[in-house]
């Protein structure tokens, strides 16, 4: 009876660990993914001078935010983001023209503040690409657009480019987070693309692809 009675316990907490498991797993896909992913979306910002959009940021850390050192002019001017509805003063804190990466840092306080891995993403993983669009960014030319694609990560990714395969994205997507569909973190920066064009081989053409350049390059010491 002792040894049955001991089964008996056993058994009904392997089901109950094996539930409690289950349901974990459950409430991450269902509830923590599309907040984390939701929360990604709206720390988004435009990027631009004078009021005049060239790119996208995002937010990593209160009042820090990252984006693509390209949208970055090299005049006395300093950069804006597009914080709500008020255009704000951007000071330059961490860049590296090779990578295309730049941090960004401001006074006016953002809730949303993406969710980041520092880890590189394994070949196939979906993910999605939000950003604002030119259509409408600058001041008084109609409404604000903001725009999320879906991309497929590509090949292994390296430690200082991660390639998407998906559509051309529209103007102002440069400075886009890449957020991961799996975890709703966000892994990289969007810095460029390649459009896909006949080869003159066979008539074989190339894929469209958006390339990103991953967090973890971002130094320690600048991601709070």
């Amino acid at each position: 009876m002792v040894a049955i009675f001991g089964l008996a316990i056993w058994v009904a907490v392997a089901a109950l660990a094996a539930a409690l498991v289950s349901a974990t797993q459950v409430i991450k896909k269902e509830v923590v993914v599309p907040w984390r992913k939701k929360v990604a979306g709206n720390a988004v910002a435009c990027l631009g001078y004078g009021g005049d959009a060239t790119g996208t940021a995002f937010q990593i850390a209160p009042k820090r935010w990252v984006t693509a050192s390209h949208l970055l002019r090299d005049e006395p001017a300093a950069p804006e983001l597009k914080i709500g509805s008020s255009w704000v003063s951007a000071s330059l804190v961490y860049v590296d023209r090779s990578l295309d990466l730049a941090v960004l840092a401001v006074q006016t306080e953002w809730p949303w503040t993406a969710k980041v891995s520092w880890d590189l993403p394994e070949q196939g993983r979906a993910v999605d690409v939000t950003g604002w669009t030119w259509g409408g960014v600058s001041r008084g030319r109609g409404r604000d657009v903001r725009v999320t694609q879906q991309y497929t990560i590509q090949g292994s990714a390296e430690e200082t480019l991660i390639v998407l395969a998906g559509a051309i994205p529209p103007a102002g997507f440069s400075g886009s987070p890449v957020t991961d569909n799996t975890s709703g973190k966000v892994l990289a920066v969007v810095q460029s693309f390649t459009s896909g064009s006949n080869d003159g081989d066979y008539g074989r053409s190339a894929i469209d692809q958006v390339q990103a350049t991953p967090l973890a390059c971002i130094p320690a010491q600048y991601r709070q």
